[in-house]
């Protein structure tokens, strides 16, 4: 089962980074992902680290690759004056749309492939193992 996975999500993420990088050369399927974990008002580099499972500061230097494209910038937390929370720029917002946007046509062309029925059960066989391996 695990080499299925992996291949349809490296398929995955290269149908989508392909349709992303037309309007958006910059964006990658990571800058995409870390993105996506952003809250609106934004969130602590520690808790973009726990939700990514990785060290604080490999976090850090990915948020400085944000930056330093302009998909985010650092602001003071208003709930805790030490921090500094990361929040999304408008152009991070409309990369981030454009990332669901791929991920939306990615979802139709392989509905197309497979049929939607079979689509749309495998999609609900994921989210039902998923739901189970979370109790």
């Amino acid at each position: 089962m695990g080499r299925p996975l992996r291949n349809l999500w490296s398929r995955f993420e290269a149908e989508v980074l392909e349709r992303i990088v037309v309007g958006h050369p910059t964006i990658t399927p990571a800058s995409n992902r870390l993105m996506a974990m952003i809250d609106a008002e934004g969130t602590q580099i520690g808790e973009l680290a726990r939700r990514a499972g990785v060290a604080k500061q490999s976090m850090a230097e990915a948020v400085r690759s944000l930056e330093a494209q302009g998909l985010v910038r650092r602001e003071p937390d208003p709930d805790d004056r030490r921090a500094k929370r990361v929040v999304l720029t408008d152009d991070g917002w409309t990369g981030l749309r454009a990332g669901r946007d791929a991920a939306d046509a990615v979802h139709r062309r392989w509905s197309e492939v497979l049929g939607e029925r079979d689509m749309a059960r495998l999609v609900q066989l994921l989210e039902k193992l998923d739901a189970r391996l979370r109790e």
